[in-house]
């Protein structure tokens, strides 16, 4: 029979799935800022009451008078950091949309075809339930 986890060995796993979450968030392909919004508002990153019990790099290197320092500089380069993440979202943007928009299949009509018309949610009649048609017309194209 294996042992249970105490509440210790619980709570450090959690802390390290969040610390895993919150990395995997700022370095994902689906975040184009590339960081916390926290640190688009602020100029620095925060550092979660979670991590100063565990040893890490930010807590073991930290130094009063050099984190005053580092934090004045990083407020005078929040302008940039905003820049570059609005540059960074645009084309996100933009490469969402060119992948949206090969997907589409385009379709000529000419005058004279016959069509039909897809049925949406909104315009379904409710009385016919799920099995009603999906398509309705077939409609000439005159222009």
């Amino acid at each position: 029979m294996g042992r249970s986890r105490t509440l210790s060995e619980y709570h450090t796993a959690e802390c390290k799935e969040l610390l895993l979450e919150e990395h995997r968030v700022q370095n994902d392909g689906e975040n184009p800022y590339k960081g916390t919004p926290f640190k688009l508002a602020y100029g620095s990153e925060a550092i979660i009451p979670v991590e100063v019990h565990m040893a890490n790099h930010k807590v073991t290197m930290y130094q009063d008078k050099d984190n005053k320092k580092q934090l004045r500089v990083n407020l005078d380069l929040i302008d940039e950091v905003r820049t570059d993440a609005e540059q960074r979202m645009a084309r996100y943007k933009n490469l969402m949309a060119r992948q949206y928009d090969a997907m589409v299949k385009l379709r000529r009509f000419n005058i004279g075809d016959l069509i039909l018309k897809r049925i949406s949610l909104a315009t379904k009649n409710p009385a016919h339930g799920k099995l009603g048609p999906n398509w309705e017309g077939s409609y000439k194209v005159i222009n």
